[in-house]
């Protein structure tokens, strides 16, 4: 317990003494899209309807609750891929202690810590690159822990892991992949013989939870005349 609280209180430190310094770096051309499309929405108007973008809608929403908190406009969107590094290191470690002691799952965290502070690697600016991680690397957590289970017949865990997923897929489109590789990977978590009623499970209810997530963004903009503009703008342009 007393290792886990050193961790833990090392992991947050590192990152805001790497991260602070960096919370008046003007925004670059991506942040400056995302912070205009985010103050546009408290006069009614709706991204994809009223504003091109191809990045799927939680980025906007992300920036509308940092430009409430009572700092400077960048120095808030700043602050929050801090708070959003803070959380995936803290993930990162609890996920890397799984395999491994937790001197080297704190070596994993710090490291990714430091990368995500890396100027050459984008990590000054709070990009969709820095708040995807959190849902990623919690949806592998989470798909380790279901993964004790030997069948197919828990649907708490699938579910969630759906909708996580989701959430990072609203973040940005190639969150797709990883999803689909949990996917994938479920059969070789569970006894032979269960293998095919385990992939049709985890199949099943991670497809519920994603559907719940994305449910909901489609009504809302759907209810707002902007679902068209949506699909077309998030996953028709670039194809």
């Amino acid at each position: 317990m007393l290792r886990t609280v050193f961790s833990v209180t090392a992991i947050i430190i590192l990152v805001i003494a790497l991260k602070a310094p960096l919370l008046d770096i003007p925004f670059e051309r991506d942040e400056g899209e995302y912070a205009y499309i985010a103050w546009r929405l408290d006069f009614n108007e709706l991204p994809y309807r009223d504003w091109f973008d191809q990045k799927p809608p939680a980025i906007f929403w992300a920036y509308r609750l940092a430009l409430g908190l009572p700092f400077e406009p960048i120095r808030s969107v700043h602050a929050m891929g801090l708070l959003f590094t803070i959380a995936s290191s803290l993930t990162l470690f609890f996920l890397a202690r799984r395999f491994t002691g937790n001197a080297w799952a704190l070596v994993s965290a710090l490291l990714f810590a430091a990368l995500s502070a890396d100027p050459l690697l984008q990590g000054t600016a709070s990009n969709t690159e820095i708040v995807i991680l959190l849902p990623l690397i919690a949806s592998h957590l989470i798909f380790l822990h279901h993964s004790k289970k030997d069948t197919g017949g828990d649907y708490l865990f699938p579910v969630l892991i759906g909708a996580v997923s989701g959430i990072a897929i609203a973040f940005k489109q190639v969150a797709l992949v990883n999803w689909l590789f949990l996917i994938a990977a479920s059969p070789f978590f569970a006894l032979k013989g269960k293998r095919i009623s385990r992939l049709l499970s985890f199949s099943l209810w991670s497809a519920a939870g994603f559907l719940l997530v994305w449910g909901l963004i489609a009504a809302y903009f759907y209810k707002h005349n902007g679902l068209a503009d949506l699909v077309h703008d998030v996953f028709i342009h670039n194809c």
